[in-house]
C-alpha cells in the first residue's frame, strides 16, 4: 500500500462473501452496496481506506494506515501488484460509493515478516491478522480542460502533432518533465503514453490544453525512471500526472 466505518444500522442488509485458502479465507462486509461503476481490473481506483490489527478481544483495534488521518485519498491501478495480496482480492467487486470490511488472514496479508515503521517498530508483526475499511470513491478517467481554443489544423489519428509541455505531479507544482523547444509524434501510433494521446487528439493548433491522466492511462504500478542507485523514480508507481500543452501545429 502506500506508506508501506462503523456498523450500518440492522435494517441495512449486510453482504457478505469468503474467498477460501488453505490457511485461512477473506471475508467481506459490504457495509454500503455501491451503486455507480464497477469497479474493474486494469482501471484506475480512488479509494479511501483504514488498516487495523484484527484482535482477539476488540476486532478493529489499532490503526496501523489510514488515508483518512490526513484526508488524501490513494489511487491506483488495480493490476495485481499491491501489497498486501488480500486487499485487492478483497475489494474485488465493489462499486462507486460502496464501503466494505475485509478482514485478510496474515498469509493474503503482510505475512511472516510484518511490516515496520521508519525507526524499525512494527506496524503489523508477523503473523498478524489485518482488517481494511475501503470506500470506493470513484474510477478516474482522462480529464481535459482548454484552456485556450485552436483555430488551425484538427489533431486526429495519424497526424503529425508538434507541442510544447510542462509536466507534473497531479495538484503540485513538482515538475518531472519539460519541454519548451517542441516535440513532435504521430498521433494514434502508440509512441507515448496513451493518456498523452487522448489528451491532446481533439484539440487544434494554436491551442492549450490542461490533461489530468489517472495511472492506467500513464505509467502505472511501475512507474518510470527508476533509479536504483536511489531507489527513487522520475515519476512514482501508480501516480496521477498532469501536462499542459500548447499544440504549436499539426502535419
Amino acid at each position: 500500500m502506500k506508506k508501506l466505518l462503523k456498523f450500518l444500522p440492522i435494517l441495512l442488509v449486510l453482504v457478505m462473501a469468503c474467498d477460501k485458502t488453505p490457511d485461512g479465507e477473506i471475508v467481506k462486509q459490504d457495509l454500503v452496496v455501491g451503486t455507480g461503476a464497477l469497479g474493474a481490473i486494469g482501471k484506475t481506483w480512488k479509494v479511501h481506506y483504514v488498516g487495523r490489527l484484527k484482535g482477539k478481544l476488540n476486532p478493529d483495534s489499532t490503526i496501523f494506515e489510514s488515508t483518512r488521518t490526513d484526508n488524501k485519498p490513494f489511487s491506483f491501478v488495480f493490476d495485481g501488484t499491491l501489497s498486501p495480496d488480500g486487499f485487492e482480492l478483497g475489494i474485488e467487486g465493489m462499486a462507486v460509493g460502496g464501503k466494505r470490511k475485509i478482514t485478510i488472514p496474515y498469509h493474503l496479508g503482510f505475512g511472516t515478516t510484518g511490516v515496520k515503521d521508519a525507526a524499525g517498530n512494527f506496524l503489523v508483526k508477523p503473523k498478524q491478522d489485518i482488517i481494511y475499511e475501503v470506500e470506493l470513491l470513484s474510477l478516474p478517467e482522462i480529464e481535459k480542460t482548454d484552456v485556450t481554443t485552436g483555430g488551425g489544423t484538427l489533431a486526429e489519428s495519424g497526424k503529425l502533432a508538434n507541442i510544447t509541455y510542462v509536466g507534473r505531479y497531479h495538484g503540485t507544482t513538482t515538475v518531472f518533465d519539460q519541454n519548451n523547444t517542441g516535440f513532435s509524434f504521430r498521433l494514434g501510433q502508440g509512441t507515448v503514453i496513451p493518456g498523452f494521446d487522448q489528451g491532446v487528439s481533439g484539440m487544434r493548433a494554436g491551442g492549450s490544453r490542461k490533461i489530468v491522466i489517472p495511472p492506467h492511462l500513464g505509467y502505472g504500478s511501475r512507474g518510470a525512471g527508476y533509479n536504483p542507485a536511489t531507489g527513487t523514480y522520475s515519476i512514482r508507481p501508480h501516480e496521477t500526472i498532469e501536462f499542459d500543452v500548447t499544440l504549436v501545429s499539426v502535419e
